[in-house]
């Protein structure tokens, strides 16, 4: 099964509004898969740096941080853009007041100006965590978010990336007009079809698909149900 970016707003939805599974629940799911691979390949007490974006794939990125917090992980939280961008009823949000209530070390990242000192911030973590962008980009990046991408890339440290890779479009595998380079993408329910063609796969480093609750006769409708690498 590969889903498409229709496909997994489609579930979601589906997920809400016959299941009443909440995307609340859904991200506490993405969020620990996430933390549980960094777990793994970060063996060392240098930090995590978590860098997020303002949308779900952000809110995917605060759950993995508490987690990784929780585990006894120092980790620095990079957050890009206006914190007033995250809707205020939503996932995300949620998990970003938790978040700021654990007094996790943040770093706000409002400017491309600011990426060359980003670059040598996120040296000093043994892992980074791309949490910036998700499954709805379609156009090109934003000059902040592109100039992110870049000091991801620049700092050379293992990367992995959330979902999918910061810049690849879901379903073509296309930068949009540069992408992170992961070593690692947690994909959750399925892979994205990005992920696998030709332009995407060099991004997506080793792929890891983790169940993050969708129901089963829910995924039989869109192709055979996955192997998941983490339940």
């Amino acid at each position: 099964m590969l889903l498409t970016a229709e496909d997994v707003r489609e579930i979601d939805r589906r997920c809400s509004e016959e299941f009443g599974i909440p995307t609340l629940l859904l991200m506490e799911s993405a969020g620990r898969a996430v933390a549980t691979v960094a777990a793994d390949m970060a063996s060392s007490d240098l930090a995590v740096a978590v860098v997020c974006g303002t949308g779900n794939n952000g809110g995917d990125g605060f759950v993995a941080a508490r987690y990784l917090l929780n585990r006894g992980f120092p980790v620095q939280l990079f957050f890009v853009g206006r914190l007033e961008k995250i809707s205020p009823s939503s996932a995300a949000a949620v998990n970003h007041i938790i978040l700021r209530k654990m007094d996790v070390v943040t770093h706000h990242i409002l400017d491309a100006s600011e990426a060359p000192n980003l670059t040598g911030q996120l040296q000093r973590a043994v892992l980074i965590v791309d949490a910036l962008l998700g499954i709805g980009l379609s156009t090109s990046m934003r000059p902040l978010q592109r100039a992110v991408v870049d000091a991801i890339n620049a700092a050379n440290r293992p990367v992995i990336a959330v979902d999918i890779p910061s810049g690849l479009h879901a379903d073509s595998g296309a930068p949009l007009p540069i992408a992170v380079k992961a070593h690692t993408t947690v994909t959750f329910v399925a892979p994205k079809k990005g992920l696998l063609t030709e332009k995407g796969r060099p991004f997506a480093g080793r792929i890891v698909v983790a169940d993050i609750g969708v129901p089963r006769s829910l995924l039989k409708q869109f192709g055979e149900v996955p192997r998941y690498d983490i339940i």
